[in-house]
């Protein structure tokens, strides 16, 4: 295994400055030097990477992962500056700088990077769930102020329920509904899907006439 890793990387290594799919083999050679262990080469790998193809976001999105993992986060900051300053209309570095951002705790610049995200790309599904997250947070806090019990959380768009073929759809990407019950303590009662059903008769004016909300399926505990 350690011989296939380092013949690995000898490729890589040879391959990196050509012009055959530079972006994958910098990808692979990185994989290669974590999987190794070797945190000075894949840090610099990442580094390359991030300089050679300023328009590609895996780089710099690991590259943060690392310095946030490791505590570094004015390292993460610097890099993400750069990023942005020269990609401004990337939507994943907004992104990105939203979860730094929450993730030193600074609520406000975290919602205005998630919502830039947004703007650049309404496509964004992550950034709208950045969103999401934000206020959740802040309901969660506000009623530990008020002193109101949380009986439990639904996930509400969880997933789409395809009736053609029976089988359910994470639209808006993996659920993160596990981090933030394990954050809080919280139960989580149900998980209801999209329903376009809803969509429309919210669009006619007629929402009073629903006939299910999926809200009758939700378990209260005992």
């Amino acid at each position: 295994s350690g011989k296939l890793n380092d013949k690995a990387i000898y490729w890589y290594e040879e391959l990196k400055d050509e012009n055959y799919e530079a972006v994958t083999v910098h990808q692979l050679l990185y994989e290669e030097y974590k999987n190794k262990q070797d945190t000075a080469k894949f840090v610099q790998t990442l580094k390359d990477g991030f300089s050679r193809f300023p328009s590609e976001p895996w780089f710099l999105q690991n590259l943060i992962n690392y310095y946030i993992f490791t505590n570094k986060t004015d390292e993460a900051m610097s890099y993400l500056t750069k990023a942005i300053e020269k990609q401004p209309n990337t939507a994943q570095y907004h992104f990105v700088l939203g979860n730094l951002e929450e993730s030193r705790g600074n609520v406000d610049n975290a919602r205005a990077a998630f919502e830039q995200a947004r703007k650049l790309d309404s496509t964004l599904a992550d950034a709208w769930a950045g969103i999401g997250r934000i206020y959740f947070n802040k309901a969660v806090k506000m009623a530990d102020l008020m002193q109101v019990p949380i009986i439990g959380v639904v996930e509400n768009y969880s997933y789409f329920h395809c009736p053609d073929n029976g089988k359910d759809y994470q639209i808006f990407g993996e659920s993160h509904i596990e981090e933030i019950l394990q954050k809080y303590g919280l139960l989580l009662l149900n998980r209801l899907p999209i329903d376009p059903t809803i969509a429309d008769l919210c669009d006619k004016g007629d929402i009073e006439s629903i006939e299910k909300t999926n809200l009758e399926d939700v378990s209260l505990p005992e």
